[in-house]
């Protein structure tokens, strides 16, 4: 490895070290990332019964509810699908040797 090269990698180490602390220091985790998500869900939710429910007794456009609709299974698979990873994950490491 040349001493460019050498210089280059600490460089990057040092900037990957500089964001993890970051990213400590800001409290962005796992935690955050998957509570954010499952709360914009919950808030879809809300939104595409009150248009199904307005559906009903007015006429609110057929379009809108349908694209929301298909926004909410978007996001419902998606939920169910990182479910299924964590899942996995936990039965993963309670299959390990301790």
């Amino acid at each position: 490895m040349s001493i460019l090269g050498a210089t280059s990698a600490a460089g990057q180490y040092s900037r990957i070290a500089g964001m993890a602390q970051q990213n400590q220091t800001k409290g962005i985790g796992f935690q955050d990332v998957l509570s954010s998500t499952l709360k914009d869900t919950a808030d879809s939710v809300r939104v595409n019964e009150s248009l199904a429910k307005q559906h009903v007794v007015d006429n609110v456009d057929l379009t809108r509810l349908t694209t929301d609709t298909a926004q909410l299974d978007v996001a419902i698979t998606t939920i169910t699908a990182l479910r299924d990873k964590v899942i996995g994950a936990i039965q993963e490491l309670q299959k390990m040797p301790i």
